[in-house]
């Protein structure tokens, strides 16, 4: 709990002497309220220590708890990253590691490890269960990772015995190859100094109860928030078994495990004699030659290099620089296990160091005690001082400004009193001459305005006269033109009955009707001279036949066609079935109908209303970072996407009606499937698969369904997406089909 600052009058009372640096000294009244200043105080971080004690749980408390989770159930288990693929030592358990947090509210804050063994056998089994129970021996320890509980569970693959679930507390920081030996810049030799007694005190503990650790290597070395380093899981397990299945030398062969898993083993596990835990200080050994040195202390390269380096215990100490690191390093990678440091020797040998450091940093804080209790000593002496000549000089001060002050404001009051003055007379002339230009400009503005009044007046006589003028002009010019087309019509009369007394009884014949009159004459005229209306309509009508009947000759060709496909597939079936055809006959026209029934419904098949089954649930992760990322986004045409790992969409077809399916459009996001599987369901428990197609990166892609399918739900499956990962995103699902329930 983060403790409230203390006012600079509380730390003038903590310093020496007990009196504040000023001038005056402490009154009785004013030493009574130092007294009941620094017991509130007290009592303020006594009730502060109270609330963070009831806050926050006792660690055994908190372990007590996390090892009653007994199933995955109860954790959070992040499953977008895997930290590692446990394939154990030479291949021979293999599992994943997660990082997860327990769902009770009062521990969702605690950070755990969740790893995942498959034992392919049960005496693998049953070492790994006695290994974990001896894990559990040395739970908060603080340089051993805490294992809280372990389970089994049912194996996920018919190759695997059982799989065992360990749930392990997390090395903050990191494992020791990635923070320690891998980084550019090397630890100093007192935080190598550090790092050895942390494995050895774990060592200790560890060899005190006869057992072996066989995997004491950096990437099992783990360091919490303090950079306090903790060792990890246990490999005995896979050494023996290692070692009893000879995978030993086709490792050896290939060279794989050399820098990874080899070049920690002491001499007597390569050359599969007896080992104790000796074997482990030779591990120690390679392990701090790492830390100290970011390289390995054999040849691992070459297989025969190794082997000989291993074998005559050949290192190579020149890039250790500090005598006490090399000390500890040429005692543990020793050749004779007898002969090699223990886990104690160790840790004796590297605190002697710190026990003289501690020594001497005491001296020194007692020479810096007496340093800073002379010179709070002094610099109270110049402080009273100080505040003794600023007391004098603020009474002289304040004195000589109270002086200058009164002068000040006398001189203020008389500036005041004139700008007043002045204001006043000011703002009277300016009030006279706001009167006086009021008056001439009013007096402006009407004669200005009578004047416009006038112009305006005249321009609207002279613009109506010119109006008149021009339209007087063009009626005269229009009754002169009527007059004259008058007399023409007058005269194209005359010429008509002249041309009708040429016929008998004075009459037109029918062809020379529209010659009788000038109206009629004009309306039987072609438009624009290029040929008669009626004849242009028929020729048009014309042309639209022909094109018709092109059209219906391609028909009756297509049709023809058809029928002598479906005659010669009648004769061949019939030829193919022989005696068989006629008793056939009746399943086969049922067939056929069904087909055309199918194809039929295909054809009139319409985009049906769909919903989504049930609701999906999101994580607490995705409500914060991805509110836009929903189920719902399949449902509607937008841009956005659903992206979730391998979905599954459920859907509701007519809200629960059964419906004949015909085909399903499935819109791709930016990392679209490369896969769909179609299940179809007319309850929401039981699906019965349907088939599986195949996508591409086109924006939109149709797939018929086979059959008659007939459900109330459908099932998408997308497996994985088309890069091969397992991140798919839809951007929306229709469904072509007719309804069934009498709709």
């Amino acid at each position: 709990m983060k403790l409230p600052k203390q006012s600079k009058f509380a730390l003038a009372m903590n310093s020496p002497g007990g009196r504040s640096p000023g001038p005056r000294s402490a009154t009785p009244s004013r030493t009574k309220r130092i007294v009941l200043a620094q017991d509130h105080q007290s009592k303020y971080l006594a009730r502060a220590e109270e609330e963070n004690r009831e806050q926050f749980l006792p660690k055994e408390d908190i372990a007590t708890e996390l090892s009653q989770i007994r199933t995955v159930e109860e954790l959070h288990i992040d499953h977008r990253q895997a930290l590692s693929i446990k394939r154990g030592d030479l291949s021979i358990i293999q599992g994943e590691v997660f990082r997860c947090t327990p769902k009770a509210p009062h521990l969702s804050d605690i950070p755990l490890i969740i790893k995942r063994l498959d034992c392919v056998d049960r005496r693998t089994y049953d070492l790994k269960v006695y290994e974990a129970d001896a894990v559990a021996r040395f739970q908060g320890h603080p340089n051993i990772v805490s294992l809280y509980s372990y389970w089994s569970e049912k194996p996920t693959n018919p190759y695997t015995f059982k799989t065992l679930v360990l749930l392990e507390e997390e090395g903050i920081l990191g494992d020791m190859w990635n923070m320690v030996v891998t980084n550019s810049r090397r630890p100093s030799p007192r935080h190598a100094l550090k790092y050895a007694c942390d494995i050895a005190k774990g060592l200790v503990a560890i060899h005190n109860c006869n057992i072996i650790h066989g995997k004491v290597r950096p990437a099992g070395i783990y360091l919490d928030a303090f950079n306090n380093a903790m060792i990890g899981e246990f490999g005995k397990t896979e050494l023996d078994s290692a070692r009893q299945t000879h995978q030993l030398f086709s490792k050896l062969l290939i060279g794989d495990a050399i820098p990874t898993t080899l070049v920690y083993w002491a001499p007597e596990l390569l050359t599969l004699k007896k080992y104790s835990k000796s074997a482990d200080m030779w591990a120690f050994g390679v392990t701090f030659y790492q830390i100290i040195t970011g390289q390995h202390p054999f040849c691992t390269d070459d297989e025969n290099t190794f082997r000989d380096d291993v074998l005559t215990a050949n290192v190579n100490m020149a890039p250790i620089e500090d005598s006490r690191l090399a000390t500890i390093v040429e005692n543990l990678v020793r050749l004779d296990p007898d002969e090699r440091w223990t886990a104690d020797d160790v840790l004796t040998f590297a605190q002697h160091d710190f026990a003289v450091d501690i020594q001497r940093v005491w001296r020194g804080y007692m020479v810096r005690k007496e340093y800073r209790r002379i010179r709070n000593a002094v610099v109270l002496i110049q402080a009273h001082i100080r505040g003794w000549l600023t007391y004098r000089n603020y009474w002289r001060t304040r004195r000589q400004r109270q002086l200058r002050a009164a002068v000040r404001i006398q001189s203020i009051v008389r500036m005041w009193r004139a700008r007043t003055q002045y204001l006043g007379q000011r703002d009277a002339i300016m009030q006279c001459q706001a009167n006086v230009l009021t008056r001439q400009t009013r007096r402006a503005y009407l004669k200005y305005r009578e004047d416009v009044i006038l112009c305006q007046a005249v321009a609207r006589r002279f613009l109506c006269k010119n109006w008149f003028d021009k339209v007087r002009l063009y009626r005269r010019e229009l009754e002169a033109k009527l007059l004259t087309v008058q007399a023409m019509i007058q005269k194209y009369d005359q010429s008509a009955a002249e041309f009708s007394t040429l016929f008998p009884d004075g009459k037109l014949p029918a062809a020379l009707n529209q010659l009788s009159a000038y109206e009629s004459f004009e309306l039987a005229r072609p438009d624009g001279e290029c040929g008669l209306p009626r004849l242009r309509a028929a020729a048009d009508q014309m042309s639209g036949l022909e094109a018709e009947l092109q059209a219906k000759k391609a028909e009756l060709d297509q049709l023809s066609l058809e029928h002598a496909q479906k005659e010669e597939e009648e004769a061949r079936l019939q030829e193919e079935l022989g005696s068989k055809y006629h008793e056939l006959a009746p399943m086969i026209d049922a067939l056929k109908k069904n087909l055309a029934r199918v194809e039929d419904q295909c054809k009139r098949s319409i985009d049906m209303p769909i919903a989504l089954q049930h609701p999906y649930t999101y994580s607490k992760w995705d409500t914060i970072h991805e509110p836009d990322n929903k189920a719902d986004n399949v449902l509607d045409d937008s841009q956005t996407v659903w992206r979730t790992l391998t979905p599954a969409v459920d859907l509701t077809l007519c809200s629960g009606s059964v419906c004949f399916i015909a085909d399903v459009t499935i819109c791709p996001g930016d990392c679209g499937p490369s896969a769909v599987e179609v299940s179809v369901s007319n309850t929401p428990d039981k699906w019965t698969p349907v088939s599986s197609f195949k996508c591409d990166r086109s924006v939109e892609q149709t797939f018929q369904l086979p059959g008659e399918q007939q459900a109330r739900y459908l099932r998408l499956n997308f497996p994985n997406n088309i890069r091969g990962g397992n991140i798919v995103s839809v951007r929306q699902v229709k469904v072509r089909g007719l309804v069934r329930d009498g709709q």
